[in-house]
C-alpha cells in the first residue's frame, strides 16, 4: 500500500451533537434519549479523532480494500479505498479509511462526492456505516446549534471533504454513534463503491 499518504480532518467547537440512525438506505434523525441522541457526547474530541487518525493508520494492514467510481456529470473517476480501523468505544466509533487515484497526477472530486445534502460544508457526511447485529444505519456525529434542526448541522465529526485524489491517498475518518455490545462486524457504505461488508469491530 502507498506510504505517501496525506490525512484530512476538521476541528471545530460543538455545541450539540447528533448521529443519525435509519435501517434503510438513508440516515435520518434518531428518536430522543437513544444511544445517538441530540444530547449524547462521543468521547473523543476533535484532536483525539485527529491523533488517531494520523499516528494510528500509517503502518495499519486494511481490513478491507474496493474499487469504486466518484462520478461528477458525465465525468467518471475511478477510485479505491482502504479501510483501516473501526474502533468501537461504550461513547462512539470511529471509522478511518484511505481513498486513493489511480494515477499520480491530481484528480478533482466534485464538492457533492461524500456530502450530497450540504456540499458546501465541505464534509463527509455522507458516509454511514450500519451495525450489522442492531441492523441499524448510522451517519456521523453532526453538530448545530441549540434551537437548530439536523437539516442545519454546520459541523460533522468527519473528515473535510477532499477536492482531489492520486496514487499517494488521503486518509479520512467519521465519527458515529456506538454500536450494540454483541457487534462484532459492520458494513461500510461510500458513495461510489459497493456496501463493504464484514469489517471487524475492535474495542477500546
Amino acid at each position: 500500500m502507498t506510504t505517501g499518504r496525506r490525512a484530512a480532518c476538521v476541528a471545530a467547537a460543538v455545541l450539540v451533537l447528533a448521529g443519525c440512525t435509519n435501517a434503510g438506505r438513508e440516515p435520518t434523525a434518531p428518536e430522543p434519549g437513544g444511544p445517538s441522541g441530540a444530547s449524547a457526547e462521543p468521547g473523543k474530541t476533535t484532536e483525539d479523532v485527529a491523533a488517531a487518525v494520523f499516528g494510528s493508520v500509517a503502518d495499519v494492514e486494511p481490513l478491507a480494500e474496493a474499487d469504486g467510481v466518484v462520478t461528477d456529470g458525465p465525468r467518471r473517476t475511478p477510485v479505491r479505498v482502504a479501510v483501516e480501523t473501526v474502533d468501537a468505544s461504550p461513547e462512539s466509533t470511529l471509522v478511518t479509511f484511505t481513498l486513493y487515484g489511480t494515477q499520480q497526477e491530481e484528480e478533482p472530486l466534485p464538492l457533492d462526492a461524500f456530502n450530497s445534502t450540504r456540499m458546501l460544508m465541505m464534509d463527509v457526511r455522507d458516509v454511514s456505516i450500519v451495525d450489522q447485529d442492531a441492523q441499524v444505519r448510522y451517519a456521523p456525529y453532526l453538530g448545530y446549534e441549540e434551537g437548530e434542526t439536523l437539516a442545519d448541522a454546520g459541523f460533522c465529526m468527519c473528515s473535510t471533504a477532499p477536492k482531489t485524489v492520486n496514487l499517494d491517498g488521503i486518509t479520512l475518518y467519521a465519527t458515529y454513534p456506538p454500536l450494540a455490545e454483541s457487534s462484532r462486524s459492520i458494513t461500510l457504505d461510500i458513495p461510489g463503491f459497493d456496501p463493504i461488508e464484514g469489517l471487524p469491530v475492535s474495542r477500546s
